[in-house]
């Protein structure tokens, strides 16, 4: 059933043209290879021109997640003990991922710089030509603060 309402959610999102060019997970025709090979592509570009690149990294899974979760790991009739869960991604949601999609959907509307998202990660990419685009980076940083916030 999460299935079938995962696909009717993401064809609406297709379908409406509401999924940003920036997201990399949970989209047809992209995988995790493209948001690594489109940055690549920009650092080509600005190797070639002799252009700064300034990129900054957000994780945006809050860890409280993560507070008084555990894990355990099942194999055919063997488990491992329980462990506390410190860091990583939610696994085992068919909705989880997408949803997280919906939430963060209007996260690069604000961004001045190019923007890649891959599920809760974030990175700005910032080719720096001239003191205005490193003013533009800068704003990308302000600009996702208080987003965060709100």
């Amino acid at each position: 059933m999460e299935s079938f309402i995962k696909d009717e959610i993401l064809k609406h999102l297709i379908k409406n043209k509401l999924i940003t060019k920036s997201q990399h997970v949970s989209v047809p025709n992209k995988s995790c290879l493209n948001n690594p090979l489109e940055t690549m592509s920009v650092l080509g570009e600005s190797e070639h021109s002799k252009n700064a690149v300034d990129i900054f990294y957000l994780d945006f899974l809050d860890r409280i997640f993560f507070k008084n979760r555990k894990q355990i790991v099942v194999l055919r009739k063997a488990s491992s003990t329980w462990k506390d869960v410190i860091s990583g991604v939610p696994q085992g949601s068919v909705l989880g991922p997408l949803l997280f999609v919906i939430y963060i959907i209007d996260l690069p509307d604000g961004i001045l710089n190019m923007c890649k998202l891959f599920a809760d990660d974030t990175k700005v990419i910032g080719q720096i030509v001239d003191i205005a685009k490193s003013s533009a980076l800068q704003k990308d940083q302000d600009y996702l603060n208080e987003w965060s916030k709100n």
